[in-house]
């Protein structure tokens, strides 16, 4: 996990990282002590991991400048925007693992 976040330029010092093997179905959860657990999808290839642990930091980035940890109702749109941060990072990423960019 380190090697791919260092390789990524992802920084992940400051936040807690656990992992969960047998949760499946997602690749990551941030919890309200922005905390975050990886689970077994997370593992799945090098860009999952990649994008999952660049998509955690996204969230507990926001939850760190006051957003509030979502509600029920809020939780789409603050995967909303996690999502789109991911996607264009990684659009943006310049090295890749099959080397496209």
């Amino acid at each position: 996990m380190q090697t791919i976040a260092s390789k990524y330029h992802i920084d992940i010092s400051d936040i807690q990282v656990s992992i969960n093997n047998r949760m499946s179905g997602v690749c990551g959860v941030t919890k309200p002590d922005q905390s975050v657990t990886l689970c077994r999808d997370a593992f799945r290839s090098e860009e999952d991991l990649a994008r999952t642990l660049e998509h955690e930091r996204f969230h507990v980035s926001e939850l760190r400048s006051g957003l509030p940890y979502p509600t029920a109702k809020q939780a789409e749109a603050f995967e909303d925007r996690a999502y789109i941060h991911e996607q264009q990072w990684w659009e943006n990423q310049p090295q890749r693992p099959d080397g496209s960019r």
